[in-house]
């Protein structure tokens, strides 16, 4: 096969050529040559869409798979393999024993059913399960399967496989994050109904522990010239310290946060300038709480905040320090009142 410049455009020719041989003596030799450009341009062009499928797969992070059902073989594009963390295409099949086995134990059992009902009963379907590589990694997926039918014979099931971690994972923090509201609603109700301030301060330190995570939360009150702490609760790994009174005017970072009026946040203790022991403590926020306390975060990793989280703290602060402020002027409403 050669390639033979023709009027300005390549074309392809196969050649053949054979001799003639008479009495063992070659007397000539016959050769034929044959236009085979078209058939070499639907070659390129078929690889040329086979590769922009590849392509549009791996980008879509979608993978096409068949199983014929008489010869009992899966095929799979190079998408599925890497979904399947299986490298590239070019080593043997996988069986499907082996693709049904690759998913969570727990999931195995519905894909199964749902691929034998594909196959004896022609029903397809659309599932969101999870894989497990050979490392023990999970990833989800939705797989969907088609079954293709000769008469009443389903003789093969085709579909497509679609790595959606990343939108379980965003869904996952969504719901989180939902969470989270919703316990920030419940508390400002039950705030309403408070009668003290330190019973406000309460209120933030109990729904602040039971809905994040943080390896310290604290909620310190401010009597005088010092910052008292009120609730503390500890859960990180390590030395945590309790915390302690802290005076106003110091350089602690709860004194800063009530200086600036904001959220102050360290994501490595060691940077910090001061003789206070942190212990395993690594990444604070302090948060204040008006002019009446402040609230302190605290994780034994060096690790940035997530500002969703810290943005619900600080509405909760703002509505504690509203709450705090308004029985203080009733408080002296009432005094004044008993003057008269």
């Amino acid at each position: 096969e050669e390639q033979v410049p023709l009027k300005g455009k390549m074309t392809y020719w196969t050649t053949r050529i054979a001799p003639v041989v008479v009495e063992g003596t070659v007397q000539q030799i016959v050769g034929t040559s044959r236009d085979i450009t078209e058939q070499r341009r639907r070659k390129e062009e078929l690889e040329r869409k086979n590769d922009l499928f590849e392509k549009a797969q791996e980008i879509a992070d979608v993978g096409a798979w068949e199983y014929d059902v008489n010869a009992d073989e899966l095929r799979w594009t190079n998408q599925v393999y890497r979904i399947y963390a299986r490298g590239d295409a070019g080593g043997p099949p996988p069986s499907l024993e082996s693709a049904i086995g690759s998913y969570h134990p727990a999931d195995c059992s519905a894909i199964r059913e749902a691929f034998t009902d594909a196959v004896t009963k022609g029903e397809p379907y659309d599932l969101e399960l999870r894989l497990r590589d050979e490392s023990g990694e999970e990833r989800w997926v939705r797989t969907r399967g088609q079954p293709q039918r000769d008469g009443e014979e389903v003789i093969q099931v085709r579909g497509t496989i679609r790595d959606i971690t990343a939108r379980k994972r965003r869904e996952k923090t969504l719901r989180a994050q939902r969470k989270k509201v919703e316990a920030l609603y419940e508390t400002t109700k039950a705030l309403l109904s408070t009668e003290r301030p330190e019973e406000v301060l309460r209120r933030l330190h109990e729904v602040i522990d039971s809905v994040f995570d943080y390896d310290l939360s604290n909620t310190g009150f401010i009597d005088g010239d010092m910052i008292e702490p009120v609730d503390a609760s500890i859960s990180g790994p390590g030395n945590v310290p309790s915390p302690e009174p802290r005076p106003v005017g110091g350089e602690s970072l709860v004194a800063r946060a009530l200086r600036a009026g904001e959220t102050v946040v360290v994501q490595d203790t060691s940077a910090l300038n001061n003789e206070i022991d942190y212990g395993s403590l690594r990444a604070l926020a302090a948060v204040p709480i008006g002019r009446t306390g402040v609230i302190i975060l605290g994780r034994t990793e060096a690790t940035q905040f997530r500002p969703f989280d810290l943005q619900l703290v600080e509405v909760l602060a703002s509505y504690g320090s509203a709450v705090i402020n308004q029985l203080r002027q009733e408080k002296r409403l009432r005094e004044e009142r008993d003057l008269l």
